[in-house]
């Protein structure tokens, strides 16, 4: 590994209820010393600026840190089962190279983690089926199953932005598409918001990779419909070459400090969001020969565009 990979490396670091550092990764020593494992967040170099991170509730924030203090972009995850909260802490400087950070990690990464989480489950399954229905211990482990699905999912999401597989595009007619995407996000429901869509002016064949871009659909109009006080929209133009979709919401609308980076890996200001869902679309629009971008957002709600390639004899997505 050259010295530049290493410097690019993020560092992590494990913060228990009382503040104090529980796990701390070999590069966490850059930014807040040796030593720093069972030791006060606050009283470490640099920790009174992370301590405020966590104490305001904030997903990510920009740190000084080090010696001399340079720029850091911290990323803070809340306790999760272990009660522990998680901070990891990348230079701000190398913001441009977080694409080679993760397509160099993710593939060991998720190799190591998948094969124990299988056994995980696979443990699991077999000890609560010999425990019997109203045994306590019993219902404690049919919680494991779903954890373990949701680790396996932020894998697949966090592989799928690294190593996105090559898109099979062919002319895909529109409607039925869009039709199967916002049924999928309507699985989900939410009482009181209410999907609309309009393709009266998109009546199109687009060249696409179908299974890609109704994954972007079905991200963009689940974000819109977790957002939405009422109502999420779906509408459609042909300019030119090009079909153009606006998936719109009537919610409060993208903080203004946020709206530079929501296209990049890991941000999300949503509890329980991984910060891949946007990354994800953005990079498939890209790769079919499209693009995504926050059209509009206000108070009063929130507009992205997708643009997809038009296309002539379009067949049915499958």
């Amino acid at each position: 590994m050259t010295q530049r990979t290493q410097e690019m490396l993020p560092a992590l670091l494990l913060v228990d209820e009382e503040g104090v550092v529980r796990q701390s990764s070999r590069e966490a020593a850059r930014w807040v010393g040796e030593g720093s494992q069972g030791k006060l967040l606050k009283g470490l170099r640099g920790g009174s600026e992370l301590a405020r991170l966590l104490a305001s509730g904030a997903r990510s924030g920009l740190c000084w840190l080090g010696e001399p203090r340079q720029p850091v972009q911290v990323t803070a995850e809340p306790p999760g089962v272990s009660g522990w909260a998680s901070l990891i802490l990348v230079p701000a400087s190398h913001g441009d190279d977080t694409r080679a950070i993760i397509d160099t990690m993710m593939a060991g990464f998720a190799h190591e983690v998948r094969n124990p989480l299988a056994a995980i489950l696979s443990l699991t399954e077999a000890t609560a089926s010999q425990l019997e229905e109203q045994a306590p211990a019993r219902g404690m482990l049919e919680r494991i199953p779903g954890l373990v699905r949701r680790v396996d999912k932020l894998i697949k999401q966090s592989l799928s932005y690294s190593r996105p597989r090559e898109p099979q595009r062919e002319a895909t007619e529109l409607e039925p598409l869009v039709e199967w995407a916002v049924e999928l996000a309507q699985m989900k429901k939410r009482a009181g918001v209410e999907f609309r869509q309009e393709l009266t002016e998109a009546h199109a064949g687009v060249l696409v990779d179908s299974e890609q871009i109704e994954q972007v659909l079905v991200n963009l109009l689940c974000n819109a419909r977790d957002a939405a006080r009422t109502r999420v929209s779906l509408e459609g133009k042909i300019v030119g070459a090009r079909v153009i979709l606006e998936v719109s919401d009537d919610g409060p609308g993208i903080d203004e400090q946020h709206r530079a980076r929501i296209f990049e890996p890991f941000f999300t200001t949503k509890r329980h969001g991984t910060g891949l869902g946007l990354p994800i679309a953005w990079n498939l629009a890209r790769l079919n020969g499209g693009d995504l971008e926050l059209a509009r957002t206000s108070p009063w709600g929130s507009t992205f565009r997708l643009y997809l390639t038009r296309a002539e004899g379009a067949t049915r997505a499958a």
